[in-house]
């Protein structure tokens, strides 16, 4: 459906991958035009990422999965330490994770999960 090709993908890279909102596009961008909602979509992790280096405290906690879908299923991994995104991440983390943000800033929740 969408083309990802110059926004980036779904393979894990680095030691530890963040997926934020299952990683395609995000709930507040929600034009019908491809381009604008990918363009919106991207530019959010400037959003994510501003608001974790300002912040006094660790943010946007994610769980360690396989999947999106297992993420919704809350079917994660309950033994790795929840990570948290940002400017705070742990170099000892590894692996897969995903989270969700709130619709509008503050986007990072103070739960994990849905």
């Amino acid at each position: 459906m969408y083309n990802w090709d110059a926004f980036g993908d779904h393979e894990a890279r680095g030691d530890v991958q963040f997926f934020v909102n299952g990683g395609v596009i995000q709930p507040m961008c929600t034009s019908s035009i491809n381009t604008i909602a990918q363009t919106c979509s991207h530019l959010f992790a400037s959003s994510v990422w501003v608001e974790s280096v300002r912040a006094q405290r660790p943010l946007f906690p994610s769980l360690q999965c396989e999947s999106w879908e297992n993420f919704l299923r809350n079917d994660c991994n309950l033994n790795a330490p929840v990570g948290n995104m940002g400017v705070v991440t742990s170099t000892n983390l590894r692996g897969t994770y995903f989270l969700r943000t709130n619709l509008e800033a503050p986007f990072s929740r103070d739960q994990l999960g849905l």
